[in-house]
């Protein structure tokens, strides 16, 4: 029976019930809700963490529908298989690098901002993720009312780039073509495949300038563990479902250097705390956003983190599954309107 725990549960508005499985979830459908039934009985949740067997069960029709799962460079088989249809449409999600500024190194902007211009972000996102997502600035997602769109583009310049490091101290040690590096970063990601491919990209990139990435895939409990207590100097993530730009202010205040919030990096600038105060006491956006531009122009300018690329949501699942449509933060919001097509009479 649908289990009585949970805010789903408790709703009378919500159109499913929540039941737990051992490997999943199940939602029933309920009447009650304020849009009524769904159009599926029961929709299964199930984690596939292996991403070959992920593709498969979705190929074979165990599994109906997959959002942000399919590798980047599998997506066009589904695309060019009349029996599925792709779903593409931009997100709201983040991806970035995460630094720590209390390292001896990246404490310096100068180093992170050589770290920024030695990054072809147009090129991974070309390549590796096959133009899913759009390099951005900042966190906030395109057309977001408080979205900064004119900061100052970090172009791809490995040259000022290591310029940048002989000012921070990083001088070549054995001139232009001999092997040892300006300076060593560890960098630490997931072994999810297509987080280690990225990792191994930017690696590639970061050498021109003379920094050298050496990338430490775990697996995940163990990354996010280190990247919640500090242990990292380099990290990547995906920040998902950003819709509420006072999220710098977990991201960013002082007072939330972990473990009471999420500032991982240890930034700190009372300037920016100030800023961060006052969006917070704000309440109508028009008042807000000259705030937040300014918030965000100080972020660009003190890169506590690196902003790769807001990613396309994509999901994909059998042509017959009709009514389904992305929403920008990824979420399944659309499950009540989802069923399977009924083939019309043959004539």
């Amino acid at each position: 029976p649908p289990t009585s725990r949970g805010p789903t549960a408790r709703s009378s508005t919500a159109p499913c019930r929540a039941a737990r499985r051992p490997d999943a979830v199940e939602l029933v459908a309920f009447a009650g809700g304020f849009r009524g039934r769904p159009r599926l009985e029961r929709v299964v949740l199930r984690e596939v963490p292996d991403v070959t067997v992920r593709v498969l069960e979705l190929r074979k029709g165990s599994v109906q529908l997959v959002v942000n799962g399919v590798p980047p460079d599998v997506v066009p088989m589904f695309e060019d298989d009349a029996r599925f249809r792709v779903v593409k449409s931009p997100g709201s999600n983040y991806a970035y690098l995460g630094l720590n500024l209390e390292d001896p190194a990246l404490s310096d902007a100068r180093v992170r901002r050589a770290l920024a211009l030695s990054l072809d972000r147009e090129r991974l996102v070309a390549t590796l993720w096959r133009g899913q997502g759009e390099v951005t600035e900042t966190m906030l997602p395109p057309g977001h009312w408080a979205r900064h769109d004119d900061l100052p583009r970090v172009a791809h310049d490995p040259a000022l780039a290591r310029r940048l490091l002989d000012e921070a101290g990083f001088p070549d040690p054995d001139g232009p073509e001999g092997p040892r590096p300006r300076l060593t970063l560890t960098y630490k990601t997931s072994t999810d495949e297509t987080a280690r491919l990225q990792a191994q990209i930017l690696q590639a990139m970061a050498a021109e300038a003379g920094i050298a990435l050496e990338i430490r895939s775990l697996e995940f409990a163990t990354f996010f563990a280190d990247v919640q207590r500090g242990a990292f100097q380099v990290f990547s993530l995906t920040r998902t479902g950003i819709e509420e730009p006072d999220l710098y202010a977990l991201l960013f205040h002082s007072r939330n250097v972990p473990p009471v919030g999420a500032n991982r990096g240890r930034y700190r600038n009372p300037a920016l705390d100030r800023l961060l105060e006052r969006g917070g006491r704000l309440v109508e956006p028009a008042e807000r956003r000259p705030v937040y531009l300014e918030i965000q122009e100080a972020v660009a300018r003190d890169l506590p983190y690196v902003s790769l690329f807001t990613r396309t949501n994509v999901a994909v699942m059998p042509a017959a599954l009709e009514g389904y449509r992305n929403y920008p933060s990824g979420e399944l919001l659309a499950l009540p309107r989802v069923g399977w097509r009924v083939a019309g009479p043959r004539g």
